[in-house]
């Protein structure tokens, strides 16, 4: 990570497209007990893969969602760091109904909605779990950008120190890659919200729309 960028008088910069980057991985905000941890995965996953124009999107939508969530217990279960990264390369195997029951005779996530779900892959119909691993592929495609993956390897951001200190966050990414970078500044920003709300005193966030030059 460019260290250089993290802490400037307490200013921390998220360039995301750049090589050089403070480091974001949301799952290092995800909470450890049950029902937090599945709010805060839902959380995020309504962020990165929002809800579909139509009612046929919509369904594909929700479903990618739901893999989302579930790959990501998988991760946070299994994995020492889970990232992003680690998400994209999950969804990009080769036989997901091969890993879904090979996952679900092992037995060692009992989480319900984990199990659920892949059941659902193992019993679905070909075209259907097509589908859905191809619309899940297509809103985390961004996670498989090397900038974007090196950035969210690791995380620098302290977004749950915000109330305790005055801390700057300032998000760096060309104009004209908004499109494919707003799934994950809108994660940060959804993450940012959630952390500071879980009090019953107010904080101030401030923001600003300046685009790079």
């Amino acid at each position: 990570m460019g260290s250089e960028m993290c802490i400037r008088d307490s200013c921390y910069s998220f360039a995301p497209m750049e090589t050089s980057s403070c480091g974001y991985n949301p799952f290092a905000f995800v909470r450890e007990t049950r029902n937090e941890r599945i709010n805060d995965l839902i959380l995020l996953s309504s962020a990165i893969i929002p809800g579909g124009k139509t009612e046929a999107s919509d369904f594909w939508q929700n479903k990618s969602q739901v893999l989302f969530v579930s790959l990501s217990i998988y991760l946070l279960e299994t994995s020492e760091n889970p990232t992003l990264g680690a998400l994209f390369d999950l969804a990009h195997v080769c036989d997901l109904r091969g890993w879904a029951n090979e996952v679900v005779s092992d037995g060692t996530i009992n989480e319900p909605l984990f199990q659920q779900f892949l059941q659902d892959i193992i019993d679905g119909e070909e075209r259907t779990v097509s589908n859905i691993l191809s619309s899940f592929r297509a809103a985390i495609q961004v996670f498989g950008i090397p900038s974007v993956r090196n950035a969210t390897n690791s995380n620098d951001l302290p977004i749950d120190r915000l109330r305790a200190q005055k801390l700057f966050l300032c998000f760096q990414f060309p104009a004209d890659e908004t499109h494919k970078i707003l799934p994950l500044i809108t994660a940060l920003w959804v993450q940012i919200i959630n952390i500071q709300t879980r009090h019953n005193k107010p904080c101030l966030l401030y923001t600003s729309d300046a685009a790079d030059e």
